[in-house]
């Protein structure tokens, strides 16, 4: 993992062994039954031969990654270009994901500090906006045919990049699109991300360009060719001794093993295209607009995870996502009367137990007047 993450480390690693695993040596530890690969940035050789042979080796890779990240430096949002050094690795799977950002009208809200001027005092409030960097993506934009997506109730993937699938390099390979934006989506080439606020403290996001479906989550399973078929393992730069060091003697760089030219038909790749919805800042902002933790990013890593690692008719009865089912919403009107019926049913309860408590103790006090009374009577 490229990006220590505190949240979803927890979620994850409460059921399963996480180990942070450093891939310069050009291996994955033996043990593993999963990379995930996280916010990756300036993969090498060595790097990109270590993730090459893991899925040659049959095993799966998870990958949250795209062609930027954002910056928080001085209480300001940036977004800068990232370079994971895995596109060509991508390429040569079939799988190209664009230099662009996905804009959706159906978004998540973003919230921002705005100020207000009244009665000659500067008051800020913190205002939900209109935010087309965060598309919600819910119903039929999520693959109610995958476990890993069926039992989310929403997903917002915040600052997503468009997926692209070569068909034809994928023809023999199993594609299964989990999860895209809504039909009325753009892309942007921009990268100032800031919310715009007009004077009315609305965003005026307007729609540019060719309006259509994006894909942001995909699984491919099945036989991949290496990418360093025919070539030798990368070589390790040597170091170089240290002049006043006294010790002659150097490590040596580590050799590889030999290439695996092909994976097994048990193979996978699964990609999300974006470097940020993982991220805690990114959890933080999301759940502040129902003053609550969101977990359904992490959720879905977990189902992925899940899915990748177990049976998968275990996984349909115990799916994580049964665990965070949204309330539909309620009319005003409707939430107060539940409120005051929640109210009077918790009154005649009450009630009930009180006089179900002042009976018994009745019965108790006639059952030893009734013995008094029969001892007196004998006496």
């Amino acid at each position: 993992m490229a990006r220590n993450i505190l949240l979803y480390k927890n979620f994850i690693g409460a059921e399963l062994n996480v180990s942070q695993e450093n891939l310069s040596d050009g291996s994955v530890e033996g043990a593993a039954d999963i990379l995930l690969l996280t916010a990756p940035e300036d993969f090498g050789e060595r790097e990109l031969f270590a993730v090459d042979q893991f899925l040659m080796k049959g095993g799966t890779v998870i990958a949250s990654t795209s062609h930027f990240k954002t910056s928080y430096a001085n209480r300001s949002l940036t977004m800068v270009p990232n370079d994971s050094g895995l596109d060509d690795w991508f390429a040569h799977n079939g799988i190209n994901i664009e230099r662009q950002l996905v804009m959706d009208p159906q978004n998540s809200a973003f919230p921002a500090p705005v100020t207000r001027n009244i009665g000659g005092f500067q008051i800020q409030e913190m205002r939900m906006l209109d935010y087309p960097y965060f598309p919600d993506i819910r119903g039929s934009a999520l693959n109610s045919s995958n476990l890993i997506t069926s039992e989310l109730p929403q997903l917002t993937m915040a600052w997503a990049s468009p997926i692209i699938i070569d068909n034809e390099m994928n023809k023999n390979r199993v594609v299964t699109k989990l999860f895209q934006s809504s039909e009325k989506s753009w892309v942007s080439d921009s990268l100032d991300i800031l919310p715009r606020i007009t004077g009315q403290g609305v965003s005026p996001f307007v729609p540019q360009g060719l309006q259509e479906s994006h894909l942001l989550g995909v699984i491919i399973e099945g036989r991949f060719e290496s990418y360093f078929a025919g070539r030798s393992p990368p070589k390790a730069e040597a170091e170089t001794p240290d002049e006043d060091s006294t010790d002659s003697t150097t490590d040596a760089p580590l050799e590889l093993d030999n290439v695996v030219d092909h994976s097994p038909d048990i193979a996978r790749i699964i990609l999300f295209s974006s470097n940020e919805f993982l991220n805690d800042q990114t959890l933080q902002m999301l759940g502040s607009a129902e003053q609550t933790s969101y977990v359904n990013s992490v959720q879905m890593l977990a189902n992925a995870i899940d899915w990748s690692l177990e049976d998968q008719g275990l996984l349909s009865i115990r799916s994580r996502g049964h665990f965070n089912r949204t309330l539909p919403p309620l009319a005003n009107s409707t939430q107060v009367l539940w409120e005051y019926l929640n109210y009077a049913l918790s009154g005649l309860v009450i009630i009930g137990i009180a006089l179900r408590v002042r009976a018994k103790r009745k019965s108790t006090n006639d059952l030893y007047q009734g013995l008094f009374d029969r001892k007196e009577e004998v006496a």
